[in-house]
């Protein structure tokens, strides 16, 4: 393999890696494969990372039996866990998993389990840049953009005091972990189930992101990236600011939670709302909904409320 045609992408990976430990002391890998491009490119990544670092890797192949080749491409995989040195373990479910959500599920479940089992330091996912982007568009379609841990920008979780989760490929294109399976030759395996459209986020996949780079901007991946990453910063200085709102204008004193009404007045609109939402989210068992916390805002402003309190777990607007 070409060094310098490798390294824009083997350095993006290896700074993801220094991020989760400046001294590379991970010593071993549990690394989820599927076959496809993006984690053939993880094992191969991987496995340049190992001739240096001498690793432990362990490479997990989990089958939702969606495919008729699907014990094909396991095989596949099998053979080279071989051929790299690394040792395997291969999942498949029972019955049929019904969607997407409870396949993932199923699939982190055992991936998690095994590096538990194993008591390995590093579980890693192929996660790419442009799954991330994937990500966001279909939560923010859904109205669920709050939803999404502010985790999803990270390279890496820590599970438990050993465990990592890791996502090296976190920074990298999909187009670019194709460009370089075309390099080096790789055996990719087709998916045919990332084509069925009845699948929203394959129609994200191959016809909107397509279409909005074409005709809008080329760089529409980045720059709705930007957005959200824009987006959690700002979530997470209001919800810490509210946070210390709440401290100041909240009373508590045996069973009585009682509200400031006189300080929520001088707040914006927007923060009033966020307050409101979290005081009952912290001090009451049901949060209203937004209609209601609005209509809350309304009779606070026509000083129809002075007063609100929780006693024994029940509200009163005074």
């Amino acid at each position: 393999m070409n060094n310098n045609s490798r390294n824009f992408v083997y350095n993006k990976f290896l700074k993801n890696l220094y991020l989760v430990d400046i001294n590379l002391n991970i010593q071993s890998f549990t690394v989820g494969v599927s076959g496809g491009q993006d984690s053939l490119v993880l094992l191969l990544l991987f496995t340049n990372f190992r001739s240096i670092h001498n690793n432990q890797l362990h490479l997990v192949n989990c089958n939702h039996g969606w495919r008729s080749n699907s014990i094909s491409n396991s095989l596949r995989i099998f053979y080279l866990s071989k051929y790299t040195g690394a040792t395997f373990n291969y999942f498949s479910h029972y019955s049929q998993l019904s969607n997407e959500k409870n396949a993932r599920l199923w699939r982190y479940g055992r991936l998690l389990h095994l590096s538990n089992t194993l008591k390995y330091n590093g579980l890693v996912l192929g996660h790419t840049f442009t799954d991330k982007v994937e990500t966001i568009l279909y939560s923010f379609f859904r109205n669920n953009l709050d939803s999404i841990s502010y985790n999803i920008i990270l390279p890496y979780i820590s599970l438990t005091n050993y465990l990592v989760l890791i996502r090296p490929l976190l920074t990298i294109k999909r187009s670019q972990t194709y460009w370089l399976c075309q390099l080096t030759y790789l055996p990719l395996w087709s998916d045919n189930t990332n084509y069925q459209f009845g699948i929203s986020r394959n129609r994200i996949r191959n016809e909107l992101i397509p279409y909005i780079k074409n005709i809008f901007n080329p760089n529409i991946e980045y720059q709705i990236d930007k957005f959200f990453y824009n987006l959690k910063m700002q979530k997470l200085y209001d919800d810490n600011k509210i946070i210390n709102l709440l401290y100041k204008l909240v009373k508590k004193s045996h069973k009585i939670i009682n509200l400031n009404i006189d300080l929520i007045k001088i707040l914006s609109i927007l923060d009033q709302y966020k307050l409101l939402k979290n005081f009952f989210m912290y001090f009451y068992k049901d949060i209203p909904t937004s209609k209601y916390i609005k209509h809350l805002i309304v009779l606070i402003s026509k000083s129809k409320i002075n007063a609100i309190k929780i006693i024994d777990e029940n509200v009163y607007y005074l």
